[in-house]
């Protein structure tokens, strides 16, 4: 039976679809190549397959567990490792925005954290295996298991010739990772609100956060809430910040004058 040109073109186009389906079904695994950033991304993102290059590393099985939190919107993707104590960690932001009045819960649903990662084995990260409690990259936090605690009376402190931390007194474990995350927290306001007032006129007017929180940190020098905030503008305001919140009595008049700013800043961007 001789067909037309539109009966050739019908058949022609279901053909085509009952290929593309069973092309589908067949490579149910791919993972589409392009950006995707991560943790320790720069720039536009990294991640896919590259033009000749070799395919995307599959991630570790052992430590991510991708079922949802129970953390609010303060978190964009699920907790990771560890799941019961980085819920609970999500969750404790909840107490710290009574603190901060409302502003900083109200701060993180705008501008949520990208992941919180509790590793299982602190060797497995190079930040904590070199000694820190946790670490702030890009929007993500990870830290330090409760049982591999080395914060606490006497213990050495993140880096080399610092004494004390906030929260190195609180009595348990638990206390001191839940400061540690909160610092890290405070890195994540600091570098959110300090990159958008990062500009020309806020530098020629002076109201940039980073130089408000330099003129803080030298005036307040003496009297930071630990020897760690002495180190860098970045620490001691991550220090005021967690102090505000846990143990307020080490905070000067001046470290609390940074936060709340810091915090005021927040509200407006």
């Amino acid at each position: 039976m001789k067909l037309s040109v539109e009966d050739r073109m019908d058949r022609l186009s279901l053909g085509i679809c009952a290929v593309r389906i069973r092309l589908s079904k067949i490579n149910r695994n791919h993972v589409p190549s392009g950006p995707k950033g991560g943790q320790f991304a720069s720039g536009s993102g990294g991640g896919g397959i590259a033009s000749g290059g070799a395919p995307e590393a599959k991630p570790d099985k052992s430590t991510p567990d991708a079922k949802p939190s129970s953390g609010s919107s303060y978190v964009k993707k699920p907790t990771y490792g560890n799941k019961p104590e980085a819920d609970a960690l999500v969750t404790s932001l909840g107490d710290a925005d009574k603190t901060f009045k409302g502003d900083l819960g109200k701060f993180l649903e705008k501008y949520p954290l990208d992941k919180v990662t509790v590793m299982k084995d602190a060797r497995r990260d190079p930040m904590l295996y070199r000694g820190a409690e946790a670490h702030y990259s890009g929007g993500a936090i990870t830290v330090r298991p409760q049982s591999q605690s080395l914060m606490g009376p006497g213990s050495p402190s993140y880096y080399k010739g610092t004494t004390e931390n906030v929260g190195d007194n609180l009595p348990t474990a638990k206390g001191r990772q839940s400061v540690a995350f909160l610092h890290e927290v405070g890195h994540h306001v600091f570098e959110t609100v300090d990159a958008k007032t990062l500009n020309r006129v806020e530098l020629k007017a002076g109201t940039a956060v980073i130089l408000v929180a330099t003129a803080a940190w030298k005036k307040g020098a003496k009297t930071a809430p630990s020897d760690y905030a002495k180190t860098s503008v970045r620490e001691y305001f991550s220090e005021a910040f967690a102090a505000y919140h846990f143990e307020p009595g080490k905070l000067d008049a001046t470290s609390r004058k940074l936060v709340e700013t810091v915090m005021a800043r927040a509200k407006g961007i």
